[in-house]
């Protein structure tokens, strides 16, 4: 497989895997959230139920499910702030802490909390609890790389054309 390919599929492989952690999380904490709202007065663990009771997923709505969480992550990737949090991570190698990712990011740490908020549902970053640090996950890692690709290589185009284009200097190397 050729090196662009091999990208290719790996960053796939990220977005499929952040976007499906996100909808398992999502699916087993409704579970729990409707067996806790019906115990009986009284009970403390709920009696046996079937599976599958909660409502949440019809067969025939898979394409649509997997569109809407897919493109839903993607996007909280791809904000600008979210992307130069996601680069502060990348960049630490211990983790980094909120009130440090909102310094260099330049933003308010409440900002920077919810945000790394966000990036934690989608798949994006995990929290240690024991440090309070940020790291990004495997996927996270995945799809910083493959934007800083793609950045570098708008870069590089504007560097080379838009000058010309614009008639004010030669391209620049």
């Amino acid at each position: 497989m050729p090196m662009n390919e091999q990208i290719m599929q790996k960053f796939i492989e990220a977005l499929a895997e952040s976007a499906w952690r996100r909808l398992r999380d999502q699916v087993l904490s409704t579970q729990k959230f409707e067996q806790f709202v019906k115990l009986p007065a009284g009970r403390l663990m709920p009696e046996k139920t079937e599976s599958g009771k909660t409502g949440l997923f019809d067969p025939g709505t898979v394409e649509d499910l997997a569109r809407d969480i897919l493109l839903l992550n993607l996007s909280i990737a791809i904000d600008p702030v979210n992307v130069k949090i996601l680069k502060a991570m990348l960049g630490s190698t211990g983790g980094a802490g909120a009130r440090d990712i909102a310094s260099s990011c330049r933003i308010p740490e409440l900002a920077a909390r919810e945000r790394l908020s966000l990036l934690q549902q989608c798949g994006w970053a995990v929290k240690d609890y024991d440090t309070g640090s940020y790291h990004l996950t495997p996927e996270g890692t995945e799809v910083v790389q493959v934007l800083d690709r793609a950045m570098t290589s708008l870069a590089d185009k504007i560097r080379k054309h838009l000058p010309e284009l614009m008639g004010t200097q030669e391209a620049q190397p």
